[in-house]
């Protein structure tokens, strides 16, 4: 699940931004006017993607990457001239008017770093949440895959589903449970 949150001071920007996220084909998570409440919603699902615009109700984009620190994917949507003033390096910049072609290619690029970045994070995971990985590697193994498949097919269900590899971990049980042969 995509955890996608769009932060404009103007009703308007978020209104249009929100529905190029979901003409995209994908769910927004929060929609907020200022980066407190942006900051807030990052916290709360504990990392993301940012798109906001270059000044916020509160603060300017700059400030806001600098308060979210690396926890997430920012996109800045502005003109050119206040994407110029845009000093963090990490952010990607959209030049608006925007096309919807424009835009998804942006929020893939994000996305794939996301993903990127949680995979890093991955060798952090906990012993259950390990037993839970191998023993679906086990289901998948007892059906013919070698470890090195059973593996891929983990991760490129999760990718595919944009779920964490445990949560496509547990449906593979979960699916064994109901039809092991």
């Amino acid at each position: 699940m995509s955890r996608i949150i769009i932060a404009f001071s103007h009703n308007a920007s978020r209104e249009k931004i929100g529905q190029l996220v979901e003409q995209c084909g994908y769910a927004l998570r929060a929609s907020c006017r200022c980066g407190a409440d942006a900051i807030r919603a990052v916290n709360q699902m504990g990392g993301g993607i940012v798109i906001c615009g270059y000044k916020l109700a509160d603060m300017t984009a700059d400030e806001l990457m600098e308060n979210l620190g690396s926890a997430v994917q920012t996109m800045v949507v502005a003109s050119p001239i206040h994407l110029d003033m845009v000093e963090n390096a990490a952010a990607v910049r959209v030049a608006s008017p925007i096309s919807r072609m424009q835009f998804k290619q942006a929020l893939e690029q994000l996305l794939e770093l996301e993903i990127a970045q949680v995979r890093a994070r991955g060798s952090q995971r906990s012993p259950e949440e390990l037993a839970l990985i191998n023993h679906a590697k086990a289901i998948l193994i007892s059906r013919g895959m070698t470890e090195a498949q059973a593996h891929s097919t983990l991760q490129q269900r999760s990718m595919r589903n944009r779920c964490k590899l445990t949560e496509t971990a547990q449906q593979v049980i979960a699916a064994y449970e109901i039809n092991p042969h």
